[in-house]
């Protein structure tokens, strides 16, 4: 069993997390291994105290029928997954946290310390889970998984057999292959993935270590290296896993601070914003 103690992350507010990422997500899980939890976070809408508008507008009113918009979707949400995940066979648990609106974040985060990792479906809306996903990554201090909201269903239930992991030398892609090294073990086939020319410390047989510390733990992996051609890092990532079949990527999740604003690096940018196959990210 690759990992235990598996959390998946639901929104239930403006929009819930979609039926069909849910059951992309569930199966997944199961092929991680372990037990997950679903954790459905509600929102509690309140409205302003101020008796003039609450007489003129009923304030309150609404609220409460924003509260059961919530309530309602999270519900179905919960649902769907209990159902999904009885249909493949995975342990399967629930729980409901309340949450003020734009914190559900913080909650997500507080619940995701204390498991193997976290997994969040993310999808093009703009009501996805992405900034939950982002402050996972950087808040968390354990691994989260983003899965793609559309595309196939995956039907196969077995480990992952095709694994790449987005090596650059980083400090946080040294992360990623230490918290991957359960999935990187029941993989057949592990690739090491070198974008050459698209940053200075991406260099040809920078991979060549990684390949060693990997043998050490008992697993076999190929060196690829590939000149970014001018691509958007991520369009590479994923020509790069069209041409070689792979199933699940690895990769470091970075970023850096200018004044009060966090810039994402290129490639986190791009496989936060739209994931193409499952990618667990650590930092």
């Amino acid at each position: 069993m690759a990992f235990h103690d598996i959390l998946l992350a639901l929104v239930s507010y403006p929009d819930a997390t979609p039926g069909p990422a849910i059951d992309r997500a569930v199966r997944v899980a199961r092929r991680l291994g372990g037990e997950v939890t679903a954790l459905g976070v509600q929102i509690r809408v309140e409205a302003p105290k101020n008796m003039l508008a609450e007489a003129l507008l009923g304030l309150e009113s609404l609220a409460a029928g924003e509260r059961a918009k919530s309530a309602a979707s999270l519900r179905e949400a919960l649902d769907r997954f209990s159902n999904d995940a009885r249909a493949v066979g995975l342990t399967a648990f629930q729980e409901i946290q309340a949450s003020h609106l734009y914190d559900e974040a913080h909650v997500v985060v507080g619940h995701a310390r204390t498991r193997d990792m976290t997994i969040v479906p993310v999808g093009p809306a703009p009501a996805s889970s992405q900034p939950i996903a982002e402050h996972l990554l950087f808040d968390s201090g354990r691994p989260v998984v983003v899965t793609p909201e559309t595309g196939p269903l995956d039907a196969e239930t077995g480990p992952y057999r095709t694994v790449a992991i987005a090596w650059d030398g980083s400090r946080p892609a040294a992360r990623a292959v230490g918290d991957a090294l359960p999935l990187l073990k029941q993989a057949r086939d592990v690739r090491v993935l070198s974008v050459i020319n698209e940053k200075p410390s991406v260099t040809a047989g920078c991979g060549h270590d990684l390949v060693r510390h990997l043998a050490a733990h008992g697993i076999t992996a190929t060196v690829d290296e590939v000149d970014d051609a001018g691509r958007d890092i991520a369009e590479a990532f994923q020509a790069y896993a069209a041409d070689k079949g792979v199933e699940f990527l690895v990769m470091g999740g970075f970023a850096r601070s200018r004044v009060r604003e966090v810039i994402l690096g290129g490639a986190t940018a791009g496989v936060l914003a739209k994931p193409f196959i499952p990618t667990l990210m650590a930092h």
